[in-house]
């Protein structure tokens, strides 16, 4: 259960630094200066830190299967439009949907983390989910940097997919559903906006 989160966490982190070495390249594909071409880093981050506040209303409301695998197609299709993306506005939006996904799958898993094991074991738990997270950024750069160089800047989106689908094989199996059938919880708009 845990496996499913962290892999697509530690995925959909890699995302958020793989495409920082594509700047020089997108920049002569679209025709765009550099200050534009920081949006493919930019419109990640900035909505990855914006959708993390969201993430406990979304389970809430959802449960963590369905939420998950909703994230997750998020991610996917953010993905597509990323990698199939004519314009370079378009690019900016896949990038935008994936830095959302990000944002919301890290507290989700943190979350589970702290739900499925005990006491004892979640400090070593969360020690390896860390190590995951601070690893992923580190990865991100080195392989978008050979993956441009052997095959071209488009192809760097793809790199998460093969393992955010494991996560997606693995949270249809063994996430939990929505514990209670009732009324969506109300969002917090005062909340979210401070």
């Amino acid at each position: 259960m845990t496996v499913a989160g962290m892999a697509g966490a530690i995925a959909m982190i890699m995302s958020s630094t793989i495409a920082n070495v594509a700047v020089p390249t997108v920049m002569g594909a679209f025709g765009v200066g550099q200050d534009q071409a920081q949006w493919l880093a930019t419109g990640f981050i900035a909505t990855m830190v914006a959708s993390q506040l969201l993430n406990a209303w979304f389970v809430r409301a959802l449960g963590v299967r369905v939420a998950f695998l909703v994230i997750n197609a998020v991610f996917f299709a953010g993905t597509a439009i990323a990698f199939f993306g004519p314009s370079f506005e378009m690019v900016v939006l896949g990038r935008v949907l994936q830095g959302f996904s990000a944002g919301i799958v890290q507290p989700m898993t943190m979350g589970l983390i702290f739900v499925q094991f005990p006491p004892n074991r979640r400090g070593q738990a969360m020690g390896l989910h860390s190590m995951g997270i601070q690893i992923a950024p580190m990865l991100g750069p080195m392989i978008g940097g050979l993956i441009i160089d052997t095959v071209g800047w488009r192809e760097i989106f793809l790199v998460p997919v093969p393992i955010c689908a494991m996560a997606v094989f693995l949270g249809m199996l063994y996430l939990p559903g929505r514990e209670e059938q009732g009324a969506l919880p109300k969002f917090d708009w005062l909340g979210y906006s401070l």
